[in-house]
């Protein structure tokens, strides 16, 4: 009789390769896979600089319910300071994609960033909105 355990053990390890391949060649739903992986610890340990840094890749290529955690997840940083800058940012970037998509949240973030911080982000809005759609039209399906 197989052991069972095992046998997920090595098919975890397996997927697990396999998401770090494809994210590593820039597979966006694969970024996206390896993020929520380390982001709660499935098969891997839990590592929030890796899964904001997948998760940021994904978000970049156009992948909408990663920018929209990217917001969430900025905006009440656990070990840190909550960064408001990215949390405004990718909720401005959540909306611009979703124009349904609620604007409460965006609006918080604006309320705790100076004058000079809000003009600084929607300029970097505007940028990585371009980059977004560049991207889109680039990555691999």
């Amino acid at each position: 009789m197989r052991n069972k355990g095992m046998e997920y053990e090595q098919a975890q390890q397996q997927s697990i390769a396999f998401y770090t391949h494809a994210a590593n060649l820039g597979h966006w739903v694969a970024q996206y896979q390896l993020a929520f992986m380390y982001d709660q610890g499935f098969g891997v340990t839990a590592d929030n600089n890796k899964a904001m840094y997948w998760y940021e890749k994904s978000a970049e290529q156009g992948h909408w319910g990663t920018q929209n955690s990217l917001s969430g997840l900025y905006g009440q940083l656990p070990k840190e300071a909550p960064d408001y800058n990215n949390a405004y940012l990718w909720s401005a970037i959540t909306i611009m994609n979703d124009n349904s998509a609620p604007t409460a949240d965006r609006d918080n973030y604006a309320k705790q960033l100076t004058a000079s911080e809000l003009i600084a982000a929607d300029v970097a809005v505007v940028r990585l909105y371009k980059k977004i759609e560049e991207n889109r039209t680039n990555r691999l399906p």
